[in-house]
């Protein structure tokens, strides 16, 4: 299932089905950009730890912010890494939602039209739903302003985040 909104398309990909090449692949991280957890943590596992000092380099970054490294080993332009966490990798409330508009604007700065996302918060469930809401609130907010993104795909774990995720995101566009 996927739901338009102005100018962009969001759907839900199960994370064995994504897509494996684009313009960008966003994940979460923290304000010093380490990669020690999640996608973050896999992505250095298979890739090496450079894209780790990679992104080191540019650290650290406030929550809500995006930082840009390379991802043409992973086969996107551009690994985006979303900062949702602080240096004790826990959660940040209210970072989803700058993060998620963030992340957003500044792809359609840098003229990138279709983002795959991981989730900002691992293991979205019903107790975790508050940073989902922040995460799809901000992109439902930024998409309704007609932001020059055709797609954002969100992976997810298995079918019961998806259905998860895309009740939560109908409960945001019949309240919008």
């Amino acid at each position: 299932m996927s739901f338009n909104v102005v100018n962009t398309r969001i759907v839900w990909s199960v994370a064995s089905k994504a897509p494996t090449t684009g313009a960008a692949l966003a994940i979460p991280a923290n304000t010093h950009l380490w990669m020690g957890s999640g996608p973050g943590l896999e992505i250095k596992k298979t890739q090496g730890k450079e894209f780790e000092l990679e992104a080191v380099r540019q650290g650290p970054a406030e929550t809500g912010d995006v930082v840009f490294t390379d991802g043409t080993p992973l086969g996107f332009n551009h690994l985006i890494h979303v900062v949702v966490m602080g240096q004790d990798l826990q959660w940040v409330e209210g970072a989803g939602d700058r993060a998620g508009e963030s992340l957003l604007r500044r792809c359609e700065e840098k003229k990138i039209r279709d983002v795959v996302a991981h989730p900002f918060h691992r293991g979205v469930t019903t107790a975790t739903l508050e940073p989902a809401r922040e995460m799809l609130g901000s992109f439902l907010r930024v998409m309704e302003e007609g932001v020059a993104v055709d797609c954002v795909t969100v992976l997810v774990a298995d079918s019961d985040e998806q259905k998860l995720l895309q009740d939560l995101f109908l409960q945001l566009l019949s309240g919008s």
